[in-house]
C-alpha cells in the first residue's frame, strides 16, 4: 500500500501539468466555504430534532400517552396539557430551542439564495429551494469545471448515495 509523502506530491503535481488536455480542480469562491456550513450544520440540527421528538415519545409511552408520528404531531401534542415530568418535559424544551436554530439556518440559506444570481437559477427550477440550490452551489461553485452537462452527470454518481435506487 502506498501512502502519502511530500516526494508523492511533488511527483503528481508534476505529472499533472504536463497534461495540458486535463484541466485542474476550480478555485473555491470566498463565500463558498460559507455556503457549504449552512447545509451541513441544518442536517446536524434536523437530526437532533429527530432524536428529541423519538425520545420524547418514548418518555411519553412510559408514561402510558401513545401520539402519533411525526414532527408535527408530537409538538402539537406537547402544547396539549400532558403529565409533564422533568423526564418528559426536557426533550420539549430542548425541541423549542433546536427549532429556533433551524429556521435561522433557513433564514440565512434563503437570504444567501436571494442575494446568490447561481442560486436564483437554480431556485426556478421547480421543486428546488434554497437548501439544495446552497448544496449545489456550495459543491460546484459556478459549474465551470464541467464543460458541458453530461460531465456534471459522469461526476455525480461517485458522490451520491442513493437509497434504493432513488437519485
Amino acid at each position: 500500500m502506498f501512502h502519502k509523502s511530500n516526494e508523492r506530491n511533488a511527483e503528481a503535481i508534476a505529472e499533472a501539468a504536463t497534461r495540458p488536455a486535463k484541466p485542474f480542480v476550480a478555485i473555491n469562491l470566498e463565500e463558498q466555504p460559507d455556503v457549504q456550513t449552512r447545509p451541513c450544520s441544518r442536517e446536524r440540527l434536523v437530526h437532533n430534532q429527530t432524536c428529541l421528538i423519538n425520545q420524547g415519545q418514548g418518555f411519553l409511552r412510559e408514561h402510558g400517552t401513545r401520539i402519533g408520528l411525526g414532527r408535527h404531531v408530537f409538538q402539537s401534542a406537547c402544547q396539549v396539557s400532558w403529565p409533564i415530568t422533568s423526564r418528559t418535559c426536557r426533550p420539549a424544551l430542548e425541541l423549542n430551542a433546536v427549532n429556533e436554530k433551524i429556521s435561522t439556518r433557513d433564514a440565512e440559506m434563503r437570504a444567501s439564495a436571494g442575494a446568490n444570481e447561481d442560486m436564483c437559477r437554480l431556485m426556478e427550477i421547480p421543486g428546488v429551494g434554497p437548501t439544495i440550490a446552497s448544496v449545489v452551489v456550495a459543491a460546484f461553485g459556478t459549474g465551470n469545471s464541467f464543460a458541458e452537462d453530461r460531465d456534471l452527470a459522469a461526476w455525480l454518481p461517485g458522490r451520491l448515495h442513493p437509497v434504493e435506487g432513488q437519485i
